[in-house]
């Protein structure tokens, strides 16, 4: 498994190559930022190595949409479009543009939205939604899994606490 550095390092070769030069400065402040994030790296090493418009282009912020079970619904924001990512520590899936929505119902139903149309209406502001806190900074997640205070830690966990005896 790589270390968050070498991610961080071919993150960092990525946006020479994706990302204009009047922003590559801002891209890597905001990788910066993430360093110690490997649910945000992940985003953004998709992000550059993919380019869903296949221009250069550089994510701005990152939203938090949803969170279940050490899962993350991200919104990457760019100078082109928004762009919904699913993912874990272990790896980030491009879902589509923001503006066409989240039409999976087995992604929604995971995350307890009820339709494609209450996640329009929960993702018609995003200047209302938070901005994705680095997960090690977040001291309402499990430093290992992820998973937020009061969900069952995923299997493997060393954090995990037995549900019927509390015990580990």
């Amino acid at each position: 498994m790589q270390s968050l550095a070498e991610i961080k390092q071919e993150i960092s070769l990525l946006i020479e190559y994706a990302t204009p030069a009047e922003l590559r400065q801002e891209a890597m402040r905001l990788v910066d930022r993430y360093e110690t994030d490997l649910v945000a790296l992940r985003v953004f090493h998709h992000f550059y190595s993919y380019l869903p418009e296949a221009q250069e282009d550089a994510i701005r912020i990152i939203r938090l949409l949803a969170r279940r079970q050490g899962t993350f619904l991200l919104c990457a924001t760019t100078g082109i479009d928004n762009y919904l990512y699913l993912v874990t520590s272990e790896q980030a899936e491009f879902v589509g543009p923001l503006a066409t929505g989240l039409e999976d119902a087995e992604v929604l139903g995971f995350f307890g939205i009820a339709s494609p149309e209450d996640f329009r209406k929960r993702c018609s502001d995003l200047d209302h939604l938070p901005v994705h806190v680095p997960a090690p900074l977040d001291n309402r997640l499990c430093p290992i899994c992820l998973v937020e205070d009061g969900e069952c830690h995923t299997l493997g966990c060393p954090v995990e606490v037995c549900p019927w005896c509390g015990g580990q």
